[in-house]
């Protein structure tokens, strides 16, 4: 079972009401889409980022061992998008 962790928000105003700036971590976070402007639950996708490369370019030196960073999902970014219009919503990222 996936867990939901209600992160505190930032509120800001914009000419059509209030928009929630969120902090995105390793969870699905509520949030409303800048881009549709509903309230939407995001959704999360591992990705290989930055952190991933670099890891893997510093075990270079211990050639069997280079690949596995790409394989340990906590090494991954996390990109957070909207799952009625497909917006990236933001990306929490190992580097950078």
């Amino acid at each position: 079972m996936d867990t939901v962790v209600n992160i505190p928000a930032v509120v800001t105003a914009n000419g059509r009401g209030t928009i929630i700036a969120t902090n995105y971590g390793d969870v699905p976070v509520r949030t409303v889409c800048p881009q549709c402007h509903k309230p939407v639950m995001s959704q999360i996708t591992p990705t290989i980022g930055l952190g991933i490369w670099l890891i893997a370019l510093v075990l270079c030196l211990l050639p069997p061992l280079c690949i596995i960073p790409f394989f340990i999902k906590p090494l991954k970014d996390i990109q957070h998008k909207c799952p009625n219009c497909g917006n990236t919503l933001g990306i929490k990222k190992l580097v950078g």
